[in-house]
């Protein structure tokens, strides 16, 4: 997700499906959407050598959705007067060791040029690292 101070923008979803070829390689789909015009900008078929890996994901089992995530993130860095961004980009690539998924946040000013980092366990709503 790539979201302005608005929490609109894009959202990239990628989908394995079941179908494999004759290697065993999935079809993976990258679906992308504009949640301020509330469309889907376009639907990419990856070619089957794409380094796009999409892993499993347990939605059913998250505590958090994004806007906990961006409220998370102005709780704990409520102590820096300086906290504000322009762009918030989160991700759910990272897992622990137990399969399950880590959210990545970063949060950009582009007028002050600062970054803040944050780690979410999106399963009981609790912030990893800064």
């Amino acid at each position: 997700m790539t979201l302005d101070e608005k929490l609109e923008g894009k959202v990239e979803i990628w989908y394995k499906d079941d179908k494999k070829d004759k290697n065993g390689v999935p079809n993976i789909i990258t679906v992308e959407i504009d949640t301020e015009k509330n469309k889907i900008l376009r639907i990419i078929n990856q070619e089957r050598n794409s380094k796009i890996v999409p892993g499993n994901i347990n939605i059913d089992k998250w505590s958090v959705d994004s806007i906990d995530v961006i409220d998370m993130a102005r709780k704990v860095f409520a102590q820096n007067d300086a906290f504000s961004f322009t762009t918030a980009w989160l991700s759910g690539t990272s897992t622990d060791k137990n399969g399950k998924e880590i959210w990545n946040a970063t949060f950009y000013n582009e007028n002050t040029k600062k970054a803040y980092y944050l780690q979410v366990d999106v399963y009981i709503l609790f912030h990893i690292k800064i």
